[in-house]
Parts: C-alpha cells; structure tokens; sequence
C-alpha cells in the first residue's frame, strides 16, 4: 500500500526542459555546409528535428545534425519536409567525426509531392565551397547549391579516385572545424 502511494504522488506533467543548441561538433558540420552556400538567412526549426536544426527559407532546406549515429529522424525529417515544404539534410556523426567514424548524412526531398528518403551518404568536397552528398552504392547524388538541393544522376567525379579524393577531402575538412589544431 505505501508503494502505492509513492507512485500516486509522483508527478505526470514533469516538465524536461529541450536543449536549444547542438554539440560543438554538429554545430562546426552543419555550419561547415551553411557557409558554401554564401551570406543565408537562417533560423531555428524544431518539430522532432535535433537541437540547433535551422531552417535556410530561400533555400527550401533544412539542415541539421546529431551525435547519435543511428538513423532515428526520419520521422521528424518527413514531417518538416512535408509542413514546411523544405527538403531536409541531417548529419549523423559521434563525438570524434571523421577521427573515430565516418560522418553519415540522410536526406528527405520533395519529389512529385511525395517526401524521398536516402540514407547513408557520404560528404563530398570540390573546390572551395562546392559540396555534394554521395550515396555509398550507385544511386542519385545530391549536390548543394546556393539555391537548395539539387538530385543528380551523376555524381562530380568520373573515376573511383576522384570520388575517393572529394570524400577524404570532405573528411580532412570536417576534421579541421570540429577539431581546431588537428590537421586530417
């Protein structure tokens, strides 16, 4: 009966508070990203999305990332890219990204008012500020513009080596943002 009680008097509308700001590595990622699409306005979107997600309005899209590796937005992505009619990025990397694993992005885009899912990409750096999202198999390629995402059927290399130089050189510069001081 005293255990019973207890139970009654604990409270039901317990109030956890959110976090409003993303880890320092998810904030250098999507940031790394932000900047190759120039001087944008952002501003922060939640609905399920991880802490620090920022909505890019002239872009159409959403960015966002999380320490926790497994795919567990996708909900949340379909759900934004479906209310706020924006294709969604999301970075999922752990505590040393590029160091101790690689950075895995998913994405949810708008096609044919239908919301896409991929999954597993990989980031890929040409030139000074041109990024794509690779898929780890043969399949679409998104590249990222300054006017949004952008479905490709061929990805920017031609060769394995080329691919293979724009993913280590994505790695190298995720390494350099999250990691001050340690060259990759």
């Amino acid at each position: 009966m005293a255990a019973l009680d207890r139970e009654e008097s604990i409270p039901l509308n317990l109030h956890v508070p959110t976090l409003a700001a993303p880890s320092r590595p998810t904030a250098a990622i999507t940031n790394l990203v932000q900047r190759s699409l120039g001087n944008v306005m952002s501003e922060p979107v939640t609905a399920g999305l991880p802490a620090g997600a920022k909505l890019l309005p002239q872009q159409q899209l959403a960015i966002a990332g999380t320490v926790c590796t497994v795919p567990l937005f996708r909900e949340a992505m379909e759900e934004v890219a479906q209310t706020k009619n924006v294709d969604v990025i999301l970075a999922r990397h752990d505590t040393y990204p590029e160091l101790l694993s690689a950075v895995m992005w998913d994405a949810a885009l708008r096609v044919s008012g239908h919301i896409l899912m991929l999954t597993d990409l990989v980031l890929f750096a040409r030139g000074v500020e041109d990024y794509w999202l690779l898929p780890a198999k043969p399949g679409l390629s998104l590249r990222i513009g300054c006017d949004g995402i952008h479905m490709e059927s061929d990805g920017p290399f031609i060769t394995w080596y080329e691919r293979c130089t724009g993913v280590c050189e994505a790695a190298k510069r995720i390494v350099k943002a999250t990691r001050p001081g340690l060259e990759g």
